[in-house]
């Protein structure tokens, strides 16, 4: 970053104050980015980030959440600061999510895992990879975590489709002898493969 470019810590104070109808905003949505002569909301750029950003205190409780996902629980930012993630994903048939951020509250590690969930509203299940770090005030206390998750879902169902073809093509060259023409179909699975890797990728 050049010495033109910087953060500008502070947000204006209408835009930080709470009002009486809403909850306040979180500091990722106020703080000002200054790149130049041009001033962009933090907020605003990741909102543009193919990726669930939030942040939750030590309780599990949102104090905010990007765009992406507002769009996932189906609901206004407002209807989501404050509450939790069972009032949005069924805890009690994965719990992923709340042991995950148990571990970083608690230990104060970062963690990068597999979260699979299921969306209340709708009974979906998905799969994210997710990075959770916790936030500290400045004496070292961790007064919550902020979280980046991926959406892998079509990615492992890919992965378990090819792996299925695969354990299939295996068990009926390998009775006949053609081990050989087996592993060039494999290789060519393999090539499908990566290519919906790349087309998910490009997607995001």
């Amino acid at each position: 970053m050049s010495s033109e470019d910087k953060i500008e810590a502070t947000s204006t104070a209408e835009s930080a104050m709470p009002s009486a109808e809403s909850p306040p905003k979180s500091v990722a949505s106020t703080t000002v980015i200054r790149l130049g002569n041009t001033k962009v909301e933090l907020g605003t750029i990741l909102n543009q980030v193919g990726c669930y950003i939030y942040i939750k205190d030590r309780m599990g409780c949102y104090t905010y959440v990007n765009e992406n996902v507002q769009d996932l629980l189906g609901t206004s930012v407002d209807n989501i600061i404050g509450r939790d993630d069972s009032d949005f994903f069924d805890l009690e048939a994965s719990n992923d999510l709340k042991r995950n951020d148990c571990r970083v509250i608690e230990s104060g590690e970062t963690i990068k895992q597999e979260e699979k969930v299921i969306l209340k509203a709708t009974g979906e299940r998905r799969i994210y990879q997710s990075v959770k770090q916790p936030i500290r005030e400045d004496h070292g206390k961790i007064i919550g975590l902020c979280g980046i998750s991926t959406d892998i879902t079509r990615f492992r169902q890919t992965e378990n489709t090819l792996n299925e073809i695969i354990k299939h093509l295996t068990l009926a060259t390998g009775a006949s002898g053609m081990g050989t023409l087996c592993g060039e179909r494999i290789s060519i699975l393999n090539l499908v493969f990566a290519g919906q890797m790349e087309l998910s990728a490009a997607s995001a």
